[in-house]
């Protein structure tokens, strides 16, 4: 039996979201996993499995990854590595998205769809090194939904493309709801929370129900504003999301079939590359605005507007549709092929 630990780098949902997709697909076809993750996110996207099943171990763990440190070119960023266990009794290790776990495992695998050393210029010069340095030592495999990859990866690694990881749910015909968004992490917040303040006092518009992050809902919303809980229920109900374009965020917005509506802080490369993604697409808008702080507003505008419009909405759905799912089933049999091919090896 396949004995397999994923990482999670906890800077964000997405990471997680994608290690414990990962995690339930490799238990399911009788894999033994071990999830290094933030207990609390992991138990979000797992639930009852992380006490049910014998099969998936979760392992509360932080790689203190952060935009700030990255940013501030703190010498220790990689040093998370130092508080993993023995990983030689794994089969295989994946990393998500962090480079540096080459140092433990040269072998290791790589998941994701980006490098935090590629799309901050000033993560710190030492740091850049060392990545660049293992990858090109080492030319790891790596997963990424090809929806997303960046074109860089398929230069620095042995590339693998899956779909997205989760499975599409609602037609998004029907729907009228909207989500706000801004994420676990960023400089949105302030900007966010004064657009929640104003939507409040202009009303719901076309909109039914419009969910808000937790943090950001009034004392005293009308009927009609609620806290969002990121549940399938409660994507499977939207039509639009106005978000910080993480990739989590994005990856159940457009598997419910909403249209995105990009906002974001600038100085950001892989959330500008994602929102770029989003356009090309055909599934939503980059409302980004540099030097302008009315971002929100215009994606609430624009949002009302393509909810009028019938025909932009059947071509939002035929785009919507073309997109590939069901990357966590893929990334589960590459890795259960690759432990396969690995214990062979090892027993000759």
């Amino acid at each position: 039996m396949a004995n397999i630990a994923l990482i999670a780098c906890d800077n964000g949902f997405g990471h997680i979201r994608r290690q414990s997709l990962t995690a339930r697909a490799l238990a399911a076809r009788g894999a033994e996993v071990t999830l290094f993750a933030p207990k609390t996110a992991a138990q979000h996207f797992l639930g009852a499995d992380i006490g049910e099943s014998k099969q998936i171990r979760v392992v509360d763990f932080n790689t203190k990854t952060s935009l700030i440190r990255l940013k501030n070119r703190a010498d220790d960023v990689h040093c998370w590595v130092d508080s993993l266990p023995d990983l030689d009794v794994f089969s295989l290790v994946v990393s998500d998205n962090l480079p540096e776990i080459l140092l433990l495992r040269p072998d290791a695998i790589l998941s994701g769809h980006f490098f935090w050393h590629k799309i901050l210029d000033n993560a710190g010069n030492s740091y850049n090194r060392l990545c660049d340095e293992l990858l090109l030592k080492y030319s790891p495999r790596m997963i990424s939904s090809g929806f997303f990859s960046s074109p860089y990866i398929n230069q620095d690694t042995r590339l693998h493309k899956v779909g997205l990881y989760g499975r599409r749910h609602g037609s998004g015909l029907g729907k009228q709801n909207l989500l706000v968004s801004c994420g676990r992490t960023g400089n949105l917040k302030t900007e966010m929370a004064d657009f929640v303040f104003r939507l409040r006092q202009m009303g719901n518009g076309p909109y039914e129900q419009v969910f808000v992050e937790p943090d950001l809902l009034p004392s005293d919303p009308p009927g009609w504003m609620k806290a969002a809980d990121f549940s399938s229920r409660m994507y499977e109900s939207l039509s639009a999301i106005i978000c910080r374009p993480g990739i989590g965020t994005l990856t159940d917005g457009i598997l419910a079939g909403a249209r995105i509506f990009c906002v974001y802080e600038t100085e950001n490369s892989e959330l500008a590359m994602n929102a770029a993604t989003v356009v090309r697409a055909g599934i939503g808008e980059d409302c980004h605005r540099p030097g302008r702080d009315d971002q929100m507003q215009e994606a609430y505008r624009i949002s009302v507007v393509h909810s009028t419009l019938p025909a932009a909405i059947t071509r939002h759905l035929e785009a919507v549709n073309k997109i590939g799912d069901g990357g966590e089933i893929s990334t589960a049999k590459l890795l259960l092929d690759w432990a396969h091919i690995r214990d062979i090896k090892h027993d000759l």
